[in-house]
């Protein structure tokens, strides 16, 4: 009875019956972290019970409003509550990395990449506005203006393509103070306006991501002034990042992600897991996205590693370089997606899939 009820739950939520199996094991696999439960043999046996149960598991892990007494004292994240988020169906992003000017914005869409990454940096004095950097690299060099390559992005949207989401990565946030109005054209300030005039208009939402905290004035203005399509994302563990988010109602949770896990070569590949797994399975962000150097030899098993972990977008990229049409590109789009498909818990992300 109980299988055949999880594999009717798999079909309405998903409609893809052929990966029901593997999906239901996992349910089955949570409820056993915690058999004296009431949740542990779904009693009433529909689909809106396990519903009711991951929202309530949200709301205990974003807001502390926890209603039942099992899941308020099984907020550890192996426990129920973060094996059910770890373990839901979900679609995946795949997310070109330093697409940093108009070109490679063309290749990237051309790849199939869904997303785009991009490094932001201030430039002050002569040039006072912001300039695109190369990858994810936080590097003196400067790649294009964002005033070039923003409204770009904007202009092939309005051209039928779908771009899910833009994140920007930002480094050095208080070389221009967010409240001299004279450096606006350089701050945050100037950086939200430019996606309020090109992005916002043709509803791509955007991902303002620090790089690092600085003196946490311009992180903390755009905290204050997200957009309904904006999210935010810091710097740091999984647990840094939650204290941060603890800190004020602000942003809303569902705008509230985790993209500063990553993998390289020299990584200890195994933290890197955990700190992904620890931010899926908290509970605390509405997504949690990670970045894979695909120069690396074994980045293929980084790509199976994250999906495990139960990420929601995966950016590949080079460490050093922007973003290239060149083969070993197009191969790493491909291959993230082939895995995508392989792993009975997650899809390819489409039109209709809101990012936050």
């Amino acid at each position: 009875m109980k299988a055949g009820y999880l594999s009717l739950l798999g079909i309405l939520a998903f409609g893809v019956p052929g990966k029901a199996a593997s999906e239901f094991t996992s349910l089955d696999n949570c409820t056993a972290l915690n058999p004296d439960s009431k949740y542990g043999h779904f009693p009433n046996q529909k689909p809106k019970t396990v519903q009711k149960m991951i929202n309530e598991c949200r709301k205990c892990r974003q807001r502390g409003v926890c209603k039942d007494p099992t899941l308020r004292d099984d907020l550890d994240y192996n426990h129920f509550c973060g094996c059910l988020a770890q373990m839901r169906r979900r679609p995946v992003f795949v997310i070109a990395s330093g697409v940093n000017n108009q070109e490679r914005v063309t290749w990237a869409l051309k790849h199939g990449a869904n997303a785009f990454e991009l490094g932001v940096g201030p430039r002050g004095q002569v040039f006072d506005q912001w300039y695109t950097l190369p990858s994810k690299a936080k590097s003196t060099m400067w790649a294009d203006q964002a005033t070039s390559v923003i409204p770009f992005i904007a202009q092939k949207v309005r051209e039928g393509h779908h771009v899910a989401f833009v994140w920007l990565e930002i480094c050095w946030p208080d070389f221009c103070d967010v409240d001299d109005k004279e450096e606006d054209s350089c701050s945050l300030v100037g950086l939200m306006k430019l996606v309020r005039e090109h992005l916002t208009p043709v509803k791509v939402p955007v991902l303002f991501s620090f790089y690092e905290v600085g003196n946490m004035k311009a992180l903390n203005y755009t905290r204050n002034n997200l957009g309904p399509l904006d999210a935010l994302s810091t710097p740091g563990t999984a647990v840094d990042s939650i204290d941060f988010f603890k800190g004020g109602k602000l942003p809303k949770p569902r705008q509230r992600i985790m993209s500063h896990a990553f993998w390289r070569e020299e990584d200890d590949t195994q933290e890197w897991e955990e700190e992904l797994t620890a931010g899926v399975r908290s509970q605390a962000f509405q997504k949690v996205f990670t970045w894979i150097n695909t120069e690396n030899d074994d980045y293929q098993g980084a790509v199976g590693a994250a999906l495990e972990s139960g990420v929601d977008g995966i950016a590949y990229g080079f460490g050093q370089r922007s973003y290239q049409d060149w083969p070993p590109l197009r191969i790493a789009n491909g291959e993230i997606k082939s895995a995508i498909h392989d792993n009975p818990l997650t899809r390819l992300a489409r039109r209709g899939d809101k990012p936050w």
